[in-house]
């Protein structure tokens, strides 16, 4: 997921944005871009996340509604492999060169590690890594809204502020106390009361958070515009089905889903940036080429899980060994795609932000406009984020 901050030596959202565009500037056909943009990240926002409560509150999805869920729930899932697509990238290469270790060593050692524990770790350690990956993931669903709020305020011009990037970090803390009873009951039941506890900690503080945007929002309405006041109580009640729905559909599936189609939709906005400037128009073969075989893969990996039920796969140890491997093989790729995108995205790095300049030059008109734009100050070091 986007990071538009960054860690240690961070950059306020606001000096991430930098002066807006004149009008001049930009063409028409950037303009026409941005719009479309700034609409769609709304839309693959808004859709999954009503789709699921629905489903939540209607019952067992049948027919057609059931098979729009299986797909909707794939494209969440798929997103994560999708990381792969920016190793196909030469101007991203250069970036993996620069950083070894957090482009390849780190993730290659969290995917074999977690492979090795799913597989003879133990029942405590197992649980440990689980209840790692749901805290982390929340934390990780929670900065990446904070940079589709950045993308929002470059495609319609308008400036975010560090009070309303605080608010969205704040929810993020909620969704983390939340999200263990949702999703860590199962690995931890021993502490299920620590995670209702935490649960309704994290439901008040979120209501609390909620409030200040809604009185930031009435005092301070010249600041703003319609397109900004949508994005940010968007993501400001995206994790809002967490604490108000039940089920893992409406308390899970909706806003985890919107994530990774944000996710892939910025990965195919950069995909086609690098097929233009291949010389092809539209996407670039060998990332097509890469998102058709993550896409089988993904459909593969799907029914992995219903393998161990089969009664000569679940009897038989080497078969099921094997079955655990790639269980925590998929939990560890997870949590790798975490680390990487946290660098990849990462504008407060300038390295990373003359790439990301490079291949979404039109949110500002020009590469040269946007790379001036993208100056970052070090008066704030917020927390790093990312990890569609």
């Amino acid at each position: 997921m986007p990071d538009m901050g960054g860690g240690g030596g961070g950059t306020t959202l606001d000096a991430v944005v930098g002066p807006v565009v004149p009008p001049a500037v930009a063409s028409d056909a950037d303009d026409l871009k941005r719009r479309w943009l700034a609409l769609a990240l709304l839309l693959v926002t808004w859709i999954p996340i009503a789709f699921f409560v629905a489903v939540a509150a209607l019952g067992t999805p049948r027919g057609g509604l059931g098979t729009t869920r299986s797909v909707l729930i794939f494209l969440g899932l798929v997103h994560v492999p999708m990381t792969l697509v920016l190793y196909l990238d030469k101007d991203f290469l250069a970036l993996v060169r620069a950083n070894k270790t957090r482009y390849i060593y780190v993730p290659i050692a969290l995917i074999l590690a977690s492979g090795v524990i799913f597989t003879v770790g133990g029942t405590v350690l197992q649980a440990a890594a689980t209840l790692l990956l749901v805290a982390w993931q929340a934390h990780h669903y929670g900065r990446q809204n904070i940079g589709v709020y950045a993308f929002g305020s470059m495609a319609r011009g308008w400036r975010p502020r560090p009070a309303e990037r605080r608010a969205l970090e704040l929810t993020t803390i909620c969704a983390v106390c939340g999200t263990f009873k949702v999703l860590g009951v199962e690995a931890a039941p021993s502490l299920q009361g620590l995670f209702d506890l935490l649960f309704r900690a994290g439901f008040l503080a979120f209501v609390g958070v909620v409030l200040f945007g809604v009185y930031r929002y009435l005092t301070n309405r010249g600041d703003f515009p319609p397109s900004k006041a949508l994005f940010f109580f968007t993501l400001l009640l995206f994790f809002l089905p967490l604490f108000a729905s039940s089920g893992l559909d409406g308390a899970f599936q909706s806003y985890a889903t919107a994530h990774g189609i944000q996710y892939i939709l910025l990965v195919a906005v950069l995909s086609v940036s690098v097929g233009a400037r291949e010389g092809h128009r539209g996407v670039s073969k060998g990332m097509f080429a890469l998102a058709t075989g993550l896409v089988l893969f993904g459909l593969a990996g799907a029914r992995a899980a219903d393998l161990k039920v089969i009664d000569w796969v679940g009897s038989t140890p080497l078969v099921a060994r094997t079955i655990d491997f790639a269980a925590g093989i998929a939990l560890g790729t997870t949590i790798a795609h975490f680390v990487i995108d946290a660098g990849a995205w990462r504008l407060s790095q300038p390295s990373t932000r003359a790439y990301m300049t490079k291949r979404f030059g039109f949110l500002l008109g020009h590469p040269e406009t946007a790379a001036s734009a993208l100056v970052t100050s070090s008066a704030v070091s917020p927390p790093p984020i990312v990890a569609p």
